[in-house]
């Protein structure tokens, strides 16, 4: 059986319309909060998406359309922080967002099982340390 026709895959870019994710401001030069950086001339959301994906440390992408005027086919490439600060009001009708397909999911999935190892580590050589000890005392 086919999955539903609007599922996902893993990675696959998804798209939100009269979406924003505020948080960051950026100047000319660079970036402050969750934007890392944005790019001009962009021509459309997948390809704004497709920058997001081979820029390091980049989970959402908000893209201008035409109507935005003189931010017309810009591309932010923003951080995981911005998750929560979702807008949707009059003032983002004319942005896209999105963000890729259970990505966070399998990230977060993958956070644990390193921040577990780290920690199972840390006992180990802790355990070592004060088997150490009790050899000497």
């Amino acid at each position: 059986s086919k999955g539903a026709p609007d599922a996902q895959k893993a990675g696959q870019c998804v798209v939100e319309k009269g979406v924003d994710y505020p948080g960051g401001t950026c100047d000319q030069i660079s970036c402050t909060g969750s934007d890392i950086r944005f790019q001009r001339e962009v021509s459309g959301p997948g390809e704004c998406c497709e920058i997001c994906r081979k820029q390091k440390g980049c989970e959402l992408w908000t893209w201008a359309t035409e109507k935005r005027g003189g931010q017309a086919k810009t591309c932010w490439l923003k951080t995981a922080e911005a998750r929560s600060s979702r807008a949707t009001n009059d003032m983002t009708k004319d942005l896209i967002s999105g963000y890729f397909a259970e990505e966070s999911g399998q990230a977060a999935v993958e956070r644990e099982r390193e921040e577990k190892a780290r920690k199972d580590e840390e006992k180990r050589v802790e355990g070592a340390k004060r088997r150490e000890e009790e050899k000497r005392a």
